[in-house]
């Protein structure tokens, strides 16, 4: 009771849930860009990298998670690049339906604004059903309007979602 981060959650359950994580990633070469922006709809971002699965029956495809029945707690991080508004949310591709909208954000266009949509909670599905993180942009921005790359020799990692099953 009374919990409000994972890390508090994941101790006060006696380790009952701390190896059953997801940890999925937009991953691309250095120096790759992380996409276009456009605007007037959510899109889908791209998930391409399993980093963590110590979940049965989970899995990443075509830029969807599938997970099976449970109790989750997710955190994800959305970046985006001159984007103005911006907003992220965690859609159900089964039900065709939102299940966690994320923070919104302000990145100023004119200003090189950049920053990030946080997607944080707790959610309980009762048969597998297939997720996609998604984000709508006020702004369009081509090439990287979802997140700057940095080019410092290493992978540009940008969409990072972690998934507890609790």
């Amino acid at each position: 009771a009374g919990k409000t981060n994972v890390f508090e959650t994941v101790a006060a359950a006696g380790g009952k849930f701390e190896s059953k994580l997801l940890h999925v990633i937009d991953q691309k070469s250095d120096g790759t860009q992380s996409g276009s922006s456009t605007t007037g709809s959510f899109l889908t971002r791209t998930l391409n990298t399993v980093s963590t699965n110590e979940i049965t029956s989970a899995s990443l495809s075509s830029n969807q998670i599938s997970l099976p029945a449970g109790t989750y707690y997710i955190q994800a991080y959305v970046p985006h690049y001159e984007s103005d508004i911006c907003q992220g949310q965690w859609y159900n591709t089964t039900d065709s339906s939102v299940t966690l909208v994320g923070h919104a954000w302000y990145g100023a266009a004119s200003i090189g604004g950049h920053g990030c949509n946080w997607i944080i909670g707790r959610f309980t599905i009762d048969d597998t059903k297939v997720f996609e993180i998604q984000q709508q942009f006020g702004s369009a921005k081509a090439n990287n309007g979802m997140g700057v790359e940095c080019s410092y020799g290493v992978v540009e990692n940008y969409t990072d979602v972690q998934l507890w099953q609790m």
